[in-house]
């Protein structure tokens, strides 16, 4: 009672207030959150603003451009501490603390970043050793169309680069070595300390962390003078390569393909690389996203061999089958003709459902993806079955029940309905599913196709 006593007669500033005080209210919230999603689908682009790093789960990755994005739509500004560690044999640490303001100046909240030239992108590089054998000219010819052929023509582990002529010569690669001077790569680190520390701050302060996660993988513009499977040549610059793999995750991978007898050649063709070694840095986490996926596919199915469960029926091909001792990786051909007949059959968009599963060949979709697969073209089977006959509601009685709900919604230039839901409102969810609509992550929104 005395405590209650003395804040009545404190001054109003010295009181302690309840946090609901300051609480954002729901409609708040939910009009923030369906902004971002309305920018993320109609403003950001995928690839450039923001992307799933495969292996990493389905929630796309914010990248700087999109925080960026961010930045001007909620009209915020931000104020940067940065800190330089000083480290042995020339190494540097940036440390970045990143704090954002609303327009009115009031302090929101503050991310963090940090990047050093220890990094094993800026510390080491693939060390490489031109010969004198000219890059012979059916290499270019076949580079694109069949990488393996282009390989084969200048030998095993061997690339292109040009010399101090500017030839473009066969090179051997020497391992992984230190590079000379870390000091060229100061201001690099740097900027992506800043990069780490925008994108943690942005999403704090707008609590877009349900929608996007933190950039996982950065692909610095590091380059080196040699070419590369996923390098273009663009004339005499010689920047065209990109960071490779290192050696431990050489050894790394090569031993799980040995060990496994995974077929290396498809494993390389649903990388996109012509070796293990010339895979490039960035794609790392996508090679042994795929192996994990294998590996544990392969567990499943001793488990349920163990217990005398069956396959399912589309587990003709399973891992579990032979223990993953033989090549099962990758779906069969049979498997490959059963997906271009269904891909066929109900009429779905091929390009698109390579890129979903983000490969260039259903022949390079992996096993534990194939009930997946299925699963997506039959429910493009069953939401064309349910048009043509009759079950599925006419465009007017669906955008009036939504408008009755206030559920944002476009169409899009398929003539497809694209409602935007808050992510909790499980109501609005219900009511779009009983009509059809299709959940697409990529896009962040509930879809309805119309045929």
């Amino acid at each position: 009672m005395k405590r209650n006593q003395e804040l009545a007669l404190a001054p109003e500033g010295d009181r302690v207030r309840s946090l609901t005080t300051f609480a954002v209210s729901v409609a708040d919230i939910k009009a923030q959150v369906q902004l971002i999603q309305e920018v993320m689908r109609d403003v950001m682009k995928e690839g450039e603003h923001f992307g799933k790093i495969p292996g990493c789960g389905d929630k796309p990755a914010l990248l700087k451009p999109g925080a960026e994005k961010l930045m001007l739509t909620f009209r915020l500004s931000n104020d940067i501490e940065t800190a330089v560690i000083d480290m042995p044999n020339s190494h540097r640490e940036n440390r970045c603390k990143m704090t954002i303001f609303s327009p009115d100046g009031q302090r929101l909240g503050t991310g963090v970043g940090s990047c050093s030239t220890m990094e094993s992108k800026y510390r080491y590089r693939n060390k490489v050793e031109p010969t004198d054998t000219q890059v012979p000219s059916a290499y270019w010819d076949h580079k694109k169309k069949n990488p393996k052929r282009a390989q084969d023509l200048i030998g095993k582990g061997n690339i292109a680069m040009k010399n101090d002529d500017g030839q473009w010569v066969i090179a051997t690669k020497a391992g992984r070595v230190e590079y000379e001077d870390p000091a060229d790569y100061y201001n690099t680190v740097l900027k992506v300390a800043y990069k780490r520390a925008l994108v943690s701050g942005i999403l704090v302060t707008t609590a877009a962390s349900d929608i996007f996660t933190q950039d996982i993988e950065e692909n610095p513009d590091l380059y080196s003078s040699y070419d590369s499977q996923e390098g273009e040549d663009k004339g005499n610059s010689g920047k065209t390569g990109v960071i490779l793999i290192g050696v431990a995750e050489v050894e790394e991978i090569e031993k799980i393909l040995s060990d496994n007898k995974i077929d290396k050649e498809k494993f390389l063709q649903a990388i996109g690389a012509a070796t293990v070694d010339t895979i490039p840095a960035a794609r790392v986490k996508v090679a042994l996203g795929v192996l994990e996926k294998y590996l544990r596919k392969v567990k499943e199915n001793k488990a349920n061999a163990s217990t005398g469960n069956n396959p399912g029926p589309h587990d003709n091909n399973s891992a579990g089958n032979t223990g993953g001792t033989v090549n099962n990786l990758f779906i069969s051909d049979t498997q490959v003709a059963d997906l271009e007949s269904l891909i066929s059959e109900v009429k779905a968009n091929k390009e698109a459902f390579l890129k979903y599963f983000q490969i260039k060949a259903l022949a390079a979709l992996p096993n534990a993806a194939f009930k997946e697969a299925v699963g997506k073209l039959e429910q493009k089977r069953a939401q064309s079955s349910q048009g043509t006959s009759g079950g599925k509601k006419d465009v007017s009685t669906i955008t009036e029940a939504l408008k009755a709900k206030h559920i944002h919604f476009t169409f899009g230039k398929d003539g497809a309905i694209l409602a935007n839901i808050p992510f909790k409102d499980e109501t609005s969810k219900k009511l779009v599913k009983s009509f059809g609509f299709i959940w697409d992550s990529t896009a962040g929104v509930w879809v309805l196709a119309q045929n």
